[in-house]
């Protein structure tokens, strides 16, 4: 005589298998929390970073920031990426403001200075051979020899010469361009010995 099996009083299985149903529909129906504002911050604030040289992190710096709140107010996913967001967006903005003021007693002869490397590039080739000869700087650069461009410079140990020498180093091989002239102007420089506000 075959042997029925005992049935399951308590039913664990069906039991189970029902929950395991209900945590799956659970999981399933629940709303994936939106990292759009997150990713935006983390972007936007690796971008005010790196930016800072051409001064795209004014725009992108407050950009970042105000994503990452938007992120972090509303709760929702990526808190690691908008803070990171609003982490760097912030050290960029602050970075600026000590460039700004380690640079701030040049500010009013910019464009004197931007017409002056304009002039040097243009006429390379007739200026470095010159100057790699005799050793004296075109008259248009011997201002920069006296104050205020002297203690400008000397707060960074550095003067016209060094950044002639090294433009003329760039000129010989051939990769003197508007960016070997930027290069050359705070190459060297010890930003660390300075002050940022004079």
């Amino acid at each position: 005589m075959d042997q029925q099996p005992i049935p399951n009083p308590y039913n664990a299985p069906d039991s189970f298998d029902g929950n395991r149903d209900q945590n799956n529909l659970y999981y399933q129906s629940r709303p994936k929390q939106p990292i759009s504002f997150a990713v935006a911050a983390f972007i936007l604030g690796l971008v005010s970073l790196i930016g800072i040289c051409c001064g795209i992190n004014v725009i992108t710096a407050p950009l970042a920031l105000i994503c990452g709140i938007i992120a972090l107010a509303k709760k929702q996913g990526g808190v690691g990426m908008s803070l990171a967001g609003v982490i760097t967006a912030g050290l960029s903005l602050l970075l600026s403001v000590v460039l700004l003021f380690s640079c701030w007693d040049m500010i009013e002869h910019a464009d004197e200075i931007a017409n002056d490397y304009t002039h040097l590039i243009v006429e390379r080739d007739e200026i470095f051979p010159e100057y790699e000869e005799t050793g004296e700087l075109p008259d248009f650069l011997t201002k920069y020899l006296e104050s205020p461009y002297s203690d400008f410079f000397g707060k960074y140990n550095v003067n016209i010469y060094d950044i002639m020498d090294a433009l003329l180093v760039s000129y010989k091989n051939g990769s003197f361009d508007e960016l070997d002239a930027y290069d050359a102007l705070f190459s060297g420089m010890d930003f660390s010995s300075t002050s940022a506000f004079p």
